[in-house]
């Protein structure tokens, strides 16, 4: 009797051994076929799926899947900004090297690292990367909200990691939503090179929703003890610092823009009559950065600096406020996202390209210490005429949002 319970108990174990093992195998063969996260590039992984593959909900490990399919030469990498709006695939660039490793809420100490794993593992020749206008003064750290730390770009290699891109139930039901997508002729997200090809269209009242957004940016500053006066983010500022001195050295040229925000954003009737120039800190700590790492770190060519948040009539569309529910902007999503075509100008007057838009020549500005006074000197005074002249029904909209939302919290 003992002896046949034994052997029963073995057969047992050796039945859940073997289906465990054969799911394993389903489940490795799937995730490597379908390669849904563009992290395990294999010769047999399926090309009908290329236009499918990539699942958003784990961009990061997306972008590093993607930069491990090909030799990439140039990069563009900061956050939706830039996913959004620099395409690797314009004919200007004139080379298929190209790659778009921008992530949704990829600030500083994301961007920093996307850059150096881009550096680390490619020939790289160009790098190009934003800044947002706020971000190295803000203790907001986007790295735990999404799957960065479970990216290749949190660690060069990490087994546990590495086995759930074959093995794991999460990557299969990734497989499981690009075949569902596959089927239904339902395109990615994002592509390839790493443009996001599907605009992100915010459905309904364009106008109500910046005003939400408007709100929410005021109580996330509230929550990050926001304002122009805090102080600097060390840890984003000596990354951004080591990252231009390691691109440097590697011979790669780099340019660093600061993005360009649609001018309501920052907007404060509390300046109206005053001196201030939003962001000067953080324009003059980049500059003096820029110019201490050229003089001090051999290599490649200089870090060059481009501004493009300013007051051009570009950045100050008018809000449609006078068709709130069909109105919509023709350059902004909204007011942190531009166009693909104001992205386009912006890339060709960094790289000494054909300006498509020549009229729009005057959204950025190369900057350093020679000219950064009087360029100061021309926000200060295209804010000023923002909120009292361009934008003054716009912003007189946003204050009172911000009183009925202060008003709210009161209560």
């Amino acid at each position: 009797m003992k002896t046949t319970s034994h052997r029963a108990t073995r057969r047992y174990v050796y039945a859940v051994i073997g289906i465990a093992g054969i799911c394993t195998l389903i489940s490795g063969i799937t995730n490597t076929t379908v390669n849904p996260l563009r992290a395990t590039p294999v010769p047999w992984e399926s090309q009908a799926l290329e236009p499918y593959r990539g699942d958003t909900k784990q961009l990061r490990t997306v972008k590093a899947g993607i930069l491990r399919e090909s030799d990439w030469k140039v990069a563009m990498v900061g956050s939706s900004r830039v996913a959004n709006a620099l395409d690797p695939l314009l004919p200007q660039w004139g080379r298929k090297d190209v790659v778009n490793l921008g992530v949704n809420a990829g600030f500083l100490q994301e961007s920093t690292a996307i850059a150096r794993y881009f550096l680390a593992h490619e020939p790289a020749e160009i790098l190009l990367i934003g800044v947002d206008p706020g971000d190295m003064t803000s203790r907001v750290d986007t790295r735990p909200m999404f799957d960065f730390e479970t990216s290749p770009f949190a660690h060069d290699f990490n087994m546990d990691d590495e086995l759930r891109y074959i093995f794991g139930v999460s990557t299969f039901d990734s497989s499981r939503k690009t075949l569902v997508a596959a089927s239904k002729k339902i395109p990615a997200e994002f592509d390839g090179s790493g443009m996001r090809r599907k605009p992100k269209i915010h459905k309904g009242s364009q106008v109500k929703f910046i005003g939400t957004a408007i709100v929410a940016k005021i109580e996330l500053e509230t929550a990050d003890a926001g304002g122009p006066e805090r102080a600097f983010n060390e840890d984003k500022v000596t990354k951004l610092r080591e990252l231009l001195e390691d691109a440097r050295r590697r011979n790669c040229r780099t340019i660093v823009f600061f993005q360009s925000n649609h001018a309501l954003m920052h907007a404060e009737a509390k300046h109206i009559g005053t001196s201030v120039v939003p962001f000067e800190k953080e324009r003059r700590a980049l500059v003096s950065m820029v110019a201490d790492v050229n003089s001090q770190t051999s290599g490649g060519p200089g870090v060059e600096l481009w501004d493009f948040c300013n007051y051009h009539l570009l950045n100050c569309e008018p809000i449609p406020l006078d068709d709130p529910e069909k109105g919509r902007l023709k350059d902004w999503n909204d007011l942190g996202h531009f166009s693909p075509e104001m992205g386009t100008q912006m890339l060709a007057m960094m790289l000494g390209w054909t300006q498509p838009r020549p009229e729009w020549s005057e959204i950025g500005v190369k900057l350093d210490a020679a000219n950064l006074e009087d360029y100061l000197a021309t926000v200060r005074t295209g804010y000023q005429r923002y909120m009292t002249q361009d934008g003054a029904r716009d912003v007189a909209w946003k204050e009172d949002l911000k009183a009925k939302a202060a008003a709210k919290a009161a209560r």
